[in-house]
């Protein structure tokens, strides 16, 4: 594999020419040129979800020329993913928010589908015209060849009476004829297919109890394997062993994680050896566990059980010398393999490795008008809290300038048990691109730092959870880093939370605060998530509970910890934006916060984003709030003059080519 290296060296020749300024901000705002990327089973052809600004569009090339050979508008629909069913149907996973009429609960974020048959060129509907079903999917659909025919299983609500149920939905992808072959019973979560396309693993939960059960299909029979009381922290299925003659699952037991293995023959239950990882990869032929894949501090970590696929991905990853590699799609033959590459060299864009061909494809950046010259410097570090607590975070800081005296954001994430994961973040790079250090502290609470580090998080929102964000920038402040007097809070939802708490309850520590989307009365979100499940016993409302250290129903203490009870204390400016589609945090929580710093007489603006979800999915009102808070930050924290740049030229992956989508 060493050709891999001889063609990147190529690829990536760059000298340094003329400075010039940063790129525009609506190439940071804007979504991807690049949102999806997927290869055929056969390796003949890759499509992809790509577009500038506004204009969306669905492609279809072949990876032996780079030819396109389909191409359609998004229009209005916000396509999220694509997943091929055999080498002739691609499918279109999109989202709408809406309310539907006799449904119970509030507006909501409902996931559809679409078939494109690339022999006819016609899209249609994955579950349309289905009796008692709402066209609408729960969970990634399945794709099975059986008897040399194609067939994709897919997962929706069945109404029998006026109770929404999962069922199981059988589509012949050749006649487009679909039919429900399978209903589950009020607690069904989920199934696992067989290679007939036929159920042989169900999973129940009860929202109020707390009982999840695991069964195995026996005969014509089912019998239940396995079964926990999980009032939180349900078991989840990894998938099928490697073999595929058992289900992989990992549950808590005795206050630590471990997998178990369910025999599909018998159900019976044993150890398996653990697999610990953020995510499982699947072989895409015949589904069962390969490996894993761990964000780490840097870099992605992959680990493959097989060693040839081990080998295979270890030269891939020594040909991008230097580079963050991300495995993003391959062929069931391994022969084309998809990649996202980010470094020095290569900037931030995606590779098509072709072992046959012994070659390496440049495709597109992911962000095109942002070279490798333009990606600011990220590194990991660690501080300690004030109770000698370790924090991760990542450091950002701005091409072309000292590491002293800068000014600062913080930009924290959302979840709160989530992280930040290596690689270009469009956020962080657009505000170091204005002259901006950016801080983003992986608190305590965070996923991906182990169990102990996630747990120290229960109870702390608005507490320890917040303060770790605030000793982030004492550190720096104390190295020399940071100018004390230049730092503002940002964030996006539960961050957004963490931005609206720093300007109410640390004011002192920051001179400004942007908010996306973050919850500011507690109770009232809450109440809101008690309402939308028509009962206060549900598994959402008890994480809330966890992470905000609730002790009762309607807990008063909820209002100590929610900035909108205490608009009185803001200090600093806040900026305050959300998307009126939101259904994660509703539009709610941003008027009630507004209404308080208006009574109170605090310095504000308020940004609504028309048609815009939780998730930032459109280009106008993504590169909408970017622009709001740039303006707005710097105004209230202004940088340094810009600093001089340099520019890549003569190299494949200069802004001079365009990328083939």
């Amino acid at each position: 594999m060493r050709w891999i290296g001889v063609v990147i060296a190529v690829l990536s020749a760059a000298v340094l020419t003329v400075a010039q300024a940063a790129p525009p901000l609506q190439t940071y705002g804007q979504l991807p040129t690049i949102q999806d990327i997927n290869l055929s089973p056969d390796g003949a052809h890759f499509a992809l979800l790509t577009g500038e600004g506004a204009d969306r569009y669905l492609q279809v090339r072949n990876t032996s020329d780079l030819k396109l050979i389909y191409r359609a508008s998004s229009g209005n629909l916000k396509m999220r993913s694509l997943m091929w069913a055999g080498p002739d149907h691609l499918i279109i996973l999109y989202s709408q928010t809406t309310e539907i009429a006799g449904i119970l609960g509030l507006k909501r974020e409902w996931e559809l589908g679409g078939d494109l048959n690339l022999k006819t060129g016609r899209i249609s509907p994955l579950m349309d015209g289905v009796d008692k079903s709402l066209n609408t999917l729960s969970g990634l659909p399945i794709y099975r060849r059986i008897d040399g025919k194609d067939f994709l299983y897919t997962f929706g609500n069945y109404f029998e009476v006026s109770q929404a149920v999962l069922a199981l939905y059988e589509r012949d992808l050749a006649t487009g004829y679909t039919r429900r072959i399978a209903v589950g019973g009020e607690d069904t979560q989920e199934w696992m297919l067989d290679d007939n396309g036929q159920p042989i693993v169900r999973v129940d939960y009860n929202q109020r109890s707390g009982k999840w059960s695991l069964w195995i299909k026996k005969g014509a029979d089912s019998i239940r394997a396995l079964t926990q009381i999980a009032l939180l922290d349900q078991p989840y299925l990894e998938g099928l062993s490697r073999d595929g003659r058992a289900v992989l699952v990992d549950m808590a037991e005795d206050d630590h994680r471990v997998t178990k293995s369910v025999s599909l023959s018998d159900g019976a239950v044993s150890n398996a050896e653990l697999v610990e990882s953020d995510s499982f990869i699947h072989d895409p032929k015949t589904r069962f566990l390969i490996g894993t894949v761990t964000p780490g501090a840097e870099r992605y970590d992959y680990h493959f059980f097989d060693p040839q696929d081990q080998s295979l991905w270890s030269a891939i990853t020594k040909g991008f010398k230097g580079g963050q590699v991300e495995r993003i799609s391959w062929s069931d033959d391994r022969r084309q393999v998809i990649v996202h590459v980010q470094g020095a060299q290569y900037g931030n864009g995606f590779f098509l490795v072709d072992q046959k061909a012994h070659q390496a494809k440049w495709l597109a950046d992911e962000y095109d008008g942002i070279g490798p010259e333009d990606i600011a410097p990220v590194s990991f570090i660690h501080y300690t809290a004030a109770d000698g607590l370790s924090i991760p975070a990542y450091l950002t800081l701005p091409l072309g300038r000292p590491a002293r005296a800068l000014p600062l954001v913080v930009l924290v994430h959302g979840g709160p048990q989530s992280r930040d994961e290596p690689g270009f973040d469009w956020i962080s790079q657009a505000f170091a691109s204005r002259g901006y250090a950016v801080l983003q502290p992986e608190f305590r609470g965070s996923s991906g730092f182990g169990l102990e580090f996630l747990k120290a998080g229960y109870g702390e929102w608005g507490k320890k959870m917040q303060t770790d964000v605030s000793d982030g920038v004492r550190t720096l402040v104390k190295q020399g880093v940071v100018d004390p007097t230049r730092v503002c809070i940002a964030g996006w939802s539960y961050g957004g939370y963490a931005a609206l708490a720093g300007a109410v309850f640390d004011p002192g520590a920051y001179r400004c605060a942007l908010d996306m989307a973050g919850p500011s009365d507690l109770r009232l979100m809450l109440d809101i998530a008690q309402d939308d499940w028509g009962a206060s016993d549900n598994s959402e409302v008890r994480y809330w509970d966890r992470f905000m250290g609730v002790k009762k129903p309607n807990d008063r203490d909820l209002d100590d910890i929610s900035p909108a009870r205490h608009a009185d204390k803001a200090a600093i400016p806040i900026l305050i934006v959300h998307g009126v589609d939101d259904t994660v945090v509703r539009y709610e929580q941003s008027r009630v916060m507004a209404e308080a710093l208006k009574r109170a007489g605090k310095p504000y603006e308020f940004v609504t984003l028309k048609g815009e979800d939780h998730w930032g999915s459109r280009s106008e009102t993504r590169l909408q709030l970017l622009q709001a808070w740039m303006t707005f930050l710097e105004a209230h924290n202004p940088p340094d003059p810009p600093a001089l740049k340099s520019d890549a030229a003569g190299g494949a992956l200069s802004s001079a080519q365009p990328p083939p989508a």
